[in-house]
């Protein structure tokens, strides 16, 4: 993906420009690369090849996903029925799961998270399995810190 020496950039910005300007040279410049990035994650933002400019700031309480299961894809979490009939969160692995927290970092999914309702289902966790396990778009709300809060009621 590197630009060869004196060529501009052949890859469109979202708002049609081009990354590098006509006859700029840019082979090594540090910040013409980070532009070729940044161009390639806004023309293709699903593209793998991602730059940590700035960490991202998680949401703390609660947030809602929205996975689309309808294709049979496994969500790739752990959970564990827990506390007013709502589910832990006790790991990640490869599924819709990553997939969101890889294009959300800010709401990512991660262990210790509860969640409370799918699809408007909660108080309920045994229909909270069951609306996870159908083949359909998911509205998962989750909250912040179940594990935290079993912390800091025994010390």
């Amino acid at each position: 993906r590197a630009v060869p020496p004196c060529q501009p950039a052949k890859r469109p910005l979202a708002r049609g420009g081009l990354c590098a300007t006509e006859g700029a040279c840019c082979q090594a410049d540090a910040a013409c690369a980070r532009v070729e990035a940044t161009c390639t994650r806004l023309v293709f933002p699903e593209s793998d090849e991602i730059m940590e400019e700035l960490p991202a700031v998680e949401v703390d309480g609660e947030f809602e996903i929205v996975l689309d299961k309808t294709s049979g894809n496994p969500l790739g979490i752990d959970i564990v029925y827990w506390k007013d009939n709502t589910l832990l969160v006790e790991g990640v692995a490869p599924g819709l799961v990553s997939d969101w927290n890889r294009r959300h970092p800010s709401h990512r999914v991660k262990v210790g998270d509860v969640i409370f309702s799918v699809n408007g289902v909660s108080g309920d966790m045994h229909r909270l399995v069951d609306e996870c396990t159908k083949k359909s778009v998911l509205r998962v709300s989750l909250r912040r810190g179940g594990l935290k809060l079993l912390s800091g009621a025994t010390g």
